[in-house]
Formats: structure tokens, C-alpha cells, sequence
């Protein structure tokens, strides 16, 4: 999950803002646009429920609650500008739960001020192509369900363009999208002859299951990131709904305390941004946590501060600011801390240049007095506008692209200063062939040893581990064999388009969520493709866990992991060094659990 709402992010920044001024050919450059047209049931019965009485209807859709929390912020504003426009139909919000007491909290600190709908179960927006989008629409439907007409929320017309748009409707005889549109949003988004239905390897048992407190009063989002304390006395995750970091006591699961951003200048808890945001020269303050990582007992977490300095319809200026905190029990103050730059790194030969950032983005790795940050530069890593690779050290495709590409960048943890050290190096046969640059890995997919220094990582289509010393582990791959075909392929021309970018990793057949280095082993937690549904899919899927020996080099075993435990799916995995076992963090609408594996010796 983490790796796609990054991905999602970076691509709607650069891109999607734009949609509504661009031709139908170019919406093919566009990663997620909204690939729904003709009519909807489902949408009809919504309607039918809410006694909405109009020829139009305005829903606002938000498939991904937190992804974009200031586009979800306008959703009040552009509510505001409807009714002063004299608009005649309904408006209602849709909003997909995925827990329970945490999206009504949601929904009543946005105060939309009109009907909000959580839909828990899917049964909205999978009927209308919306479950994955990563950013807010406003969609306008008739009476019986059909769409005539939709954008992003930040691209809805304000002003007097928004009273044009509604005559334009009014007067229209057929939906406002052209037919070019809906045959270019036909093209697939998921390879369908791709995946399994069932895996050769033996299930794990669940010997344990810790369930953790979640009732009314916490109110706790989706868990991510999950880590458990190195004397197994604690487990840590972020909540993605308040940029968070939950802390439970184990064995009991009570939960213990909520850790929070630097909330200065916040208004209060709530995450409503005030209208004078959007139309003022101001600054405000956005505090979050990045997912959590333990030194024995000590917790150590990124807090970003966003500031908001002006926004306008033409631009919004944002400015970070990054600290490394830790935190010690038993008051969870914090212990150390130290303020950090994302660096970044410029390189010029002749007339041409190309910038990289070693940055945050989902997390961090914490090694022995240092921690590490995962490299971005060029395509894809910084948008989708494929104008840019026209610079040799932008483009994957060129040579000169690999003058410099690191995968992940160390910090001192005690200065936050750049030591100006990197380990690993982008697979040139991946990128080249695939036209994709330093966008695929993130901090899961590397781990480090706190006491050597030692870490390993694997890349995207790479079937190796690698190690920081210079050794390489084989790798018992479950990506689409045909992905790593390396005889008889024809070079590519030019770079994917975004929306061929998510074909490509749905095609791969498989995706490495974590990989977790112990004293003795290497653990690699594999999410498989459930055939006839996307990757991405966090309710169908395979998982695999594996163990490799860390001396020796070899495959110790791999196990099935049960996708689904007293009715919660599985969300990630983590490595309990007191027990030395893994336990798996699972999650429905209601509950949220620790489940702790035996993994059946191998003959």
C-alpha cells in the first residue's frame, strides 16, 4: 500500500491538475485518470436513497482518504461555490472506509456540509471504477445513474467558469465526455492472463494471535509499517488516517499511547484546511510521522512539517521541513533529535544537467549510527511529464543515466548530516529495458543490521539480494518469468507512458513488500497476483514469506502466509527479535491483530 499511494502521489502532483485542458491523446500520459463512463446501478440507488431530486447530481469521490488531504479540504469549498451557482441537483460525498470508527471521525472533522456516504464494503466505488484513484473527483451524474461529466476536485471550474459548466449541462443532450476519451481510458489497466490462483509452497500455521485494542475511542485508522520492539515489550505502526504512530504493550495489546507531530500552529486535531488557506497569502502548518523504527527499546520515527505558504488557482507553494525524533519509554518523550535536509545532488556534463534527491518519501532505514533514505531522479521518479527525458540524464534509456544511480543515500542519526555514502546501484538491464529510473524501490525493500552496519536490499525484476559487503544471495523469484526474458527484446524507443507504467508492474505478477535482515537470516515477504485482479488489490492476493540464510547464502524455506485471520486481511509483516518470529498485522473494518507464525521446518 505504501508504495502505491507514493507512486500515485508523485505522478497526480506533476500531472493531473491539468486534466481538464488536455486533448484526449494526452490523457494516455496520465497514470489515473477516472476510467468510468455509461451508466451505474449502483450510483442510481445512491441517488434513489438520498431522495435527490434534480436533473444533475454532484458526487464527490474520495477512493483514497489522506492521499491528497488538501484536494479533500476543497471538497468544502467547491460545495460552497456550487450553491452560490444556483445548482439545482444534489451533493454528496463517497468515501471508501476501510475503518470503521476512524472514517466516521474522518468525515465529521472535514464537515463537508452535505450527505457523506462511507462506503466499508466496496460496493460503490468498485462498481464505478473508483476504488484505487488516488485523488478526490468530483463526478456529476443524472437521475439514472449515468455520468456526464467529471475532474479532479483542484481542476473543478471556479468563478464564473462553474455557472458556464452548469448551463453547459443543462443545455447538453449527452454526457460531456467524447467518445475519444472513453476508448482511451478502454486500454487495460491490469494484465488478465497474469497471476495464480493457488501456490505450491506450504501454509504457515498461526500459533498466536494478540488482538490489539481498537474500540470507539481511539478511533484508528489503517495500519502500516508495523514494528515490534527489540525486547518484544512493544509494537509500533503509523496510522495513515492521523499521520500518526500508534505504540500497544505486548503481549496484552493494550494500546499505550498515540505519538503525534509537533502540532504548533494546527488547528487543534482537525485536518479541515480554513477557506482563507485557499485564498490568502498564508502559512500553516502540516505535521506528520513516517512509519516507525525500533533500536531495542527506543522508537525512532521522520516528522515532516509541511507549511503552506500561499496557494492560488495557478500555484501552491509548500515548504518541509525533516527531523529525525526518538522516543523513549516509559513517558515516550523524546530522547534525541535532529533536523535534516533531504539532499540533493546536481550533476553537469557539457550543456546538460540532472538533479537527485535522497528523500523521506515513505520511511527510512535506521543502521548503525546512521539511517538510510532512498535515491529519486529522473523518469519516473520525478512526474510523468516525458518531456523531460529528453535529457540524457534523465532518461533510463541512455547510458548516461547511470553516471550516477545509487539507490539509497546514509545520514548521521545523530546530526541528520549527509555522509555522503550510498550503497546499491539501479540494475541497468531493468531500467534500460523497461525505460524506468529510480522510482521502484522504497525503504521496505531494504534492511540493515543496527549492530554491524551490514544491510540488503533487492530491486524491482532483479532475482538477487544484495548485500552491502558485496555478496549476492539468489533469489527464489515469483515475478512473471517472462519480465526477466533477456534473449530476442526489443529495445525500447522511448519511455512508458504513466498509465503503461502501471500495466508494466501489474505484469510483473508480483511485488516484494518487505524484506526484513536478522542475525541469522533474510526474510523476503512477497505479495503474488491473484489472477483476474490487480496487484494492488488489498482484498485478493497470494503471500509468500521467505527465509534465506545469511552466511551461507541459500534458501531455507518459504511458507504461504494465511491472507486472512479470524476475518482481518493481512496487511504487512514483522520480525519479533525476543521470540525471533514473525508475526503478521491484520486488519478489517473493526479489528485489528497480531498473528504469530510457525513456520514448518523443511526436509
Amino acid at each position: 500500500m505504501a508504495t502505491k499511494l507514493n507512486i500515485v502521489f508523485l505522478l497526480w502532483m506533476v500531472s493531473v491538475c491539468a486534466l481538464i485542458a488536455q486533448s484526449d491523446e494526452e490523457f494516455t500520459d496520465v497514470i489515473y485518470v477516472y476510467p468510468f463512463s455509461g451508466k451505474s446501478e449502483a450510483i442510481q440507488r445512491h441517488l434513489e436513497r438520498l431522495n435527490a431530486k434534480g436533473r444533475f447530481h454532484g458526487i464527490f469521490l474520495v477512493p483514497m482518504p489522506r492521499s491528497f488531504v488538501w484536494g479533500e479540504a476543497l471538497i468544502r469549498t467547491r460545495v460552497e461555490q456550487f450553491r452560490k451557482s444556483n445548482f439545482r441537483g444534489s451533493l454528496s460525498v463517497i468515501v471508501r472506509g476501510r475503518r470503521y470508527w476512524a472514517d466516521a471521525a474522518y468525515v465529521r472533522e472535514n464537515r463537508w456540509g452535505i450527505p457523506a456516504v462511507i462506503d466499508a464494503d466496496g460496493k460503490l466505488l468498485k462498481s464505478i471504477k473508483a476504488w484505487d484513484i488516488g485523488f478526490p473527483l468530483l463526478t456529476i451524474w443524472d437521475s439514472t445513474g449515468t455520468l456526464w461529466w467529471w475532474a479532479p476536485v483542484e481542476s473543478v471550474p471556479s468563478g464564473n467558469d462553474l455557472p458556464r459548466l452548469l448551463d453547459s449541462l443543462e443545455r447538453s443532450t449527452a454526457p460531456m465526455i467524447s467518445k475519444k476519451f472513453m476508448r482511451t481510458t478502454a486500454k487495460p489497466f491490469i494484465a488478465e492472463s497474469v497471476g495464480r490462483s493457488h501456490l505450491s509452497c506450504s501454509m504457515a500455521n498461526v500459533s498466536k494471535v494478540v488482538p490489539l485494542q481498537d474500540d470507539s475511542t481511539l478511533a484508528v485508522g489503517p495500519l502500516f509499517g508495523p514494528a515490534i520492539s527489540g525486547n518484544g515489550k512493544w509494537f509500533a505502526a503509523m496510522d495513515f488516517h492521523r499521520y500518526s504512530v500508534r505504540i500497544y504493550q505486548l503481549p496484552e495489546g493494550k494500546h499505550e499511547i498515540e505519538l503525534r507531530g509537533d502540532t504548533v500552529g494546527c488547528r487543534g486535531s482537525s485536518w479541515y484546511v480554513p477557506d482563507s488557506t485557499y485564498h490568502y497569502v498564508s502559512r500553516y502548518l502540516w505535521s506528520s510521522l513516517a512509519q516507525p523504527v525500533w533500536s531495542d527499546s527506543i522508537l525512532w520515527t521522520i516528522n515532516v512539517l509541511s507549511y503552506v505558504c500561499y496557494y492560488s488557482k495557478e500555484e501552491k507553494g509548500i515548504d518541509k521541513k525533516y527531523y529525525l525524533l526518538s522516543y523513549c519509554p516509559p513517558g515516550w518523550g523524546r530522547c534525541a533529535g535532529a533536523e535534516f535536509k533531504p539532499m540533493t545532488r546536481t550533476y553537469c556534463t557539457g550543456e546538460y544537467c540532472a538533479e537527485g534527491t535522497f528523500h523521506p518519501g515513505g520511511g527510512f532505514v535506521l543502521s548503525k549510527g546512521r539511517f538510510y533514505l532512498p535515491f529519486r531522479r529522473g523518469y519516473l521518479a520525478m512526474g510523468s511529464d516525458s518531456s523531460m527525458v529528453k535529457n540524457p540524464y534523465e532518461n533510463p534509456l541512455r547510458d548516461t543515466f547511470y553516471t550516477y544511480a545509487p539507490l539509497y543515500g546514509a545520514f548521521n542519526s545523530t546530526t541528520g548530516q549527509f555522509l555522503d555514502s550510498t550503497i546499491g546501484e539501479l540494475d541497468e538491464w531493468v531500467g534500460k529495458r523497461y525505460g524506468l529510473g529510480l522510482s521502484l524501490h522504497d525503504p521496505w525493500h531494504l534492511s540493515c543490521d543496527q549492530q554491524s552496519g551490514l544491510c540488503a536490499w533487492v530491486q524491482w525484476l532483479v532475482p538477487a539480494i544484495e548485500m552491502s559487503d558485496g555478496r549476492s544471495i539468489p533469489l527464489l523469484h515469483y515475478w512473471n518469468e517472462s519480465m526477466l526474458d533477456s534473449q530476442g527484446v526489443t529495445r525500447r524507443s522511448g519511455v512508458p507512458t504513466p498509465r503503461e507504467v502501471r500495466y508494466l508492474r501489474d505484469s510483473a505478477g508480483a511485488d516484494i513488500r518487505r524484506i526484513i535482515l536478522t542475525p541469522g537470516s533474510v526474510f523476503v515477504l512477497w505479495k503474488v497476483k491473484e489472477r483476474g485482479f490487480p496487484l494492488v488489490d488489498e482484498e485478493h492476493g497470494l503471500w509468500v514469506l521467505q527465509e534465506y540464510d545469511r552466511i551461507h547464502a541459500t534458501l531455507k524455506g518459504e511458507w504461504q502466509l494465511p491472507a486472512l485471520v479470524a476475518e482481518q486481511h493481512l496487511r504487512d509483516v514483522a520480525y519479533d527479535a525476543a521470540q525471533n518470529r514473525i508475526a503478521g498485522l491484520y486488519q478489517n473494518a473493526w479489528k485489528t491483530s497480531l498473528a504469530y507464525y510457525e513456520l514448518p521446518v523443511h526436509p
